[in-house]
């Protein structure tokens, strides 16, 4: 009555990618605006060069790698998305 055709894909699987996408967008919500604006430009397909990033966002070229993993740890140390975290061995989360 409820069989599942092998091809069709794990529900489960479905809901945490669907729950972790929520997550993220949270996440890139609690950002300033220029670190949200910079992290969606280089997830672009195809990626603007690091020249028309900075020319659109103002930010120096030489500045950009680094805004970018201070976003990443901001966006890992979001509250959206510290309940997919798992927790450190003494019990704290990051």
């Amino acid at each position: 009555m409820f069989e599942r055709d092998d091809e069709s894909p794990d529900l489960i699987e479905e809901l945490m990618a669907t729950e972790r996408h929520s997550a993220l967008v949270d996440a890139l919500l609690e950002l300033p605006d220029d670190r949200r604006a910079l992290l969606l430009l280089l997830t672009e397909d195809p990626a603007p060069s690091y020249a028309e990033i900075s020319r659109r966002t103002g930010i120096p070229v030489g500045s950009i790698g680094p805004t970018r993993a201070r976003a990443i740890d901001q966006l890992r140390k979001s509250r959206a998305l510290r309940h997919l975290t798992p927790p450190a061995p003494d019990g704290r989360t990051p």
